[in-house]
């Protein structure tokens, strides 16, 4: 698994290599909406997980105050990927800020609630319902959003998908499925001969077994 300083050095590249992990699946997937040419839009959210230090990833580098309450965590102005509006980017984060040269990146800052709540557990279950009532909703915004597409053929099949180890909060659905992928080797098609024809053979070697 990628740590969160992995992901962000290598943020910004169109294509992110799998490695070993090569689902036939999806390749065909890919294959037959480019053949279709598509052009449905896809949203795809990165959750990275964990304390990120925000003033030191998009840095208020013009801000006197910055640098007065952190004299040792502060940033060298010079290292610093340089925005607009008196704001940079960490020094690590170079393809990020290519991506913002060329308009293909923005920058939301200022994002948060009423009242901020101190219990991690309570604060990522606003965040992912985003509902601040005491009594949260049992639907996610990301599972709401899905209840909400469009009917058609191609987003009916597979409206959304969750690469994790469990559904988050966040695709909690009222009406949409959202199935969970754990790895991308465990996720195959029925259709695939090759998978059937290996979970034939190991039936018809499990029933030989039984019946010596």
């Amino acid at each position: 698994m990628s740590t969160r300083r992995e992901f962000l050095q290598v943020a910004g590249l169109s294509f992110v290599s799998l490695g070993a992990a090569k689902s036939r699946l999806f390749a065909a997937a890919a294959e037959e909406s480019a053949a279709a040419a598509l052009s449905d839009k896809v949203l795809v959210v990165i959750e990275l997980s964990g304390g990120n230090d925000g003033l030191n990833t998009v840095v208020p580098f013009e801000n006197d105050l910055y640098y007065k309450n952190r004299r040792t965590l502060g940033l060298p102005k010079g290292d610093l990927h340089k925005l607009a509006d008196g704001v940079a980017l960490h020094p690590s984060t170079g393809l990020l800020a290519e991506l913002f040269k060329e308009g293909r990146l923005a920058v939301v800052q200022g994002v948060g609630y009423p009242q901020p709540d101190r219990s991690h557990f309570r604060s990522m279950e606003i965040w992912h319902t985003a509902s601040i009532d005491k009594l949260p909703p049992p639907t996610g915004w990301l599972g709401r959003c899905v209840d909400q597409l469009p009917a058609s053929s191609a987003a009916d099949a597979l409206p959304g998908l969750a690469f994790t180890s469990s559904l988050p909060q966040a695709c909690q659905a009222d009406q949409a499925v959202i199935p969970v992928v754990g790895e991308l080797d465990a996720f195959a098609g029925a259709e695939q001969p090759e998978q059937k024809e290996i979970a034939l053979r190991r039936k018809l070697s499990t029933a030989s077994g039984k019946a010596r």
